[in-house]
């Protein structure tokens, strides 16, 4: 099985280095290939399209930020889901205007992303604050599952159990 993960992550690095390639080509490809409507969408926004083409990084840019928004949605599930859809429209909203507010808000969004899903958690187990505003509002938690802490009495491990709540 160790044999099998492993060519899984060469292979998952492999396309992210051939899709920056293509990227840094001008192909579109990969933009597309991670989410087709999005994509679409986007292509009908001028001030996207136009910072795609003038701005050396863009591509790259809106790509990280699409494969952070699809570890995030994997990792939080429906609140993460739910900023994304938040913050996609947002983006379709502001791509009408023009390129430089489109590449302003992208590398704030990208930093405020890394910061949530990367850095440091205030506490193990917790959804990061950026997408804890858009868990269920009742209990703060999605729909689906809840996160609870647990200690083993004897021993320093802690672990995070997700338990499915059924209705």
């Amino acid at each position: 099985q160790n044999e099998s993960e492993a060519e899984g992550r060469a292979a998952k690095r492999r396309k992210l280095e051939l899709d920056k390639e293509k990227l840094q080509g001008g192909d579109l490809t990969p933009l597309n290939d991670l989410d087709a409507n999005f994509y679409n969408q986007l292509l009908e926004c001028p001030g996207i399209v136009d910072w795609l083409f003038a701005e050396p990084s863009a591509k790259q840019s809106l790509y990280d930020f699409l494969v952070m928004r699809n570890k995030a949605s994997q990792w939080y599930a429906e609140p993460a889901k739910r900023y994304f859809k938040d913050r996609l429209s947002h983006l379709l909203e502001v791509g009408q205007i023009e390129g430089d507010a489109v590449s302003s808000w992208v590398s704030l969004e990208i930093e405020k992303l890394r910061e949530a899903v990367y850095g440091f958690p205030d506490a193990g187990g917790q959804m990061p604050p950026l997408f804890r505003t858009f868990a269920d509002p009742d209990t703060g938690q999605d729909e689906e599952c809840a996160v609870v802490q647990c200690h083993q009495s004897g021993s320093a491990r802690n672990d995070t159990v997700v338990i499915e709540l059924d209705d």
